[in-house]
């Protein structure tokens, strides 16, 4: 690709620039890093460029820093102040040590038409009080039949407790 030319084989296609605004940015550590072994941490991530009139963009990680023991989370953002949260996870047995500016994620524009700003209610439960909850629906009811056979009263009371606003999360 050359010149606003692609070509395949024989083929040429005209190609022409949707926008002189930059969609990508890459997303850096501003400070040194140390993250302890099996930790979560929220970290603030510096966007390398002029994000200023972008609003909506996405976290991805970027795959040499996403490994099996550091996770990078993908997250919905607002890169126009020049940072933005970073949620990562070291889920190996030792501490993982990131240096400043490392690249660790990338951010990029998403299309504003995907984005709802209409609140999808259908399948949450309204409670007004802790009360309402008294009894566990029919699936919740079977599994914890079947995850407290190895558990005592104390155990079983813990995981029922938890069961009752498992549809909440």
């Amino acid at each position: 690709m050359g010149n606003g030319v692609l070509t395949l084989k024989d083929s040429r296609i005209e190609c022409i620039k949707e926008s002189q605004m930059s969609s990508t940015f890459k997303i850096k550590l501003s400070d040194k890093l140390t993250i302890p072994p099996n930790t979560e941490i929220i970290i603030s991530g510096i966007v390398e460029g002029d994000p200023s009139s972008i609003m909506n963009a996405i976290i991805e990680p970027i795959p040499s820093k996403h490994t099996e023991t550091l996770l990078v989370a993908k997250a919905l953002v607002d890169p126009s102040c020049g940072q933005v949260p970073i949620r990562m996870v070291n889920l190996s047995k030792c501490e993982q040590i990131m240096q400043p500016f490392t690249h660790v994620a990338t951010c990029e524009l998403i299309d504003i038409g995907s984005v709802s700003n209409e609140p999808r209610t259908e399948n949450l439960r309204r409670l007004s009080s802790c009360d309402e909850v008294k009894e566990l629906p029919s699936l919740i009811q079977d599994l914890k039949l079947r995850s407290s056979e190895l558990l005592n009263e104390g155990q079983i009371d813990q995981l029922e407790s938890r069961l009752k606003w498992s549809n909440i999360f």
